[in-house]
């Protein structure tokens, strides 16, 4: 994301009546669920690719890694189980830019295809989404 759409995006929500530091918290909060949509695409590398998946032991979420020299694939666990917290967050991150666009009059889309905006706000007299840029 370019400072410049940056400033646009907060620049709007002040049109709108809303405060910059409302902006910049659901630019936050996007960044984090657009992140998580691309690590439920996955990613490679020269060694390996990797992918955000339902874990078959303890019924989590973790990164699974697929080595490009051989048939194994192992996960990548920490020390507990991070499915809730990751769970919650996201849904505590989706429901906090509600409240924030909600204090200006805009209400919320979510997708999780992060090809394009996760977040969009959908302004008072407007029929599609404008995308909050992560």
């Amino acid at each position: 994301m370019e400072a410049r759409e940056r400033d646009e995006f907060v620049a709007l929500v002040a049109r709108m009546g809303g405060t910059a530091t409302a902006a910049r918290d659901i630019l936050r909060h996007a960044r984090l669920l657009q992140r998580w949509a691309e690590e439920g695409c996955g990613d490679s590398n020269a060694y390996a690719s990797w992918a955000r998946e339902d874990c078959e032991v303890c019924g989590g979420e973790h990164m699974r890694i697929y080595p490009n020299d051989s048939n194994a694939t192992r996960w990548r666990h920490g020390e507990r189980c991070e499915q809730d917290r990751q769970r919650f967050a996201g849904k505590r991150a989706q429901e906090r830019i509600e409240a924030l666009a909600a204090e200006f009059g805009a209400r919320v889309e979510f997708q999780g295809d992060p090809r394009g905006c996760c977040v969009k706000l959908v302004l008072p007299g407007q029929r599609e989404g404008r995308g909050v840029p992560a």
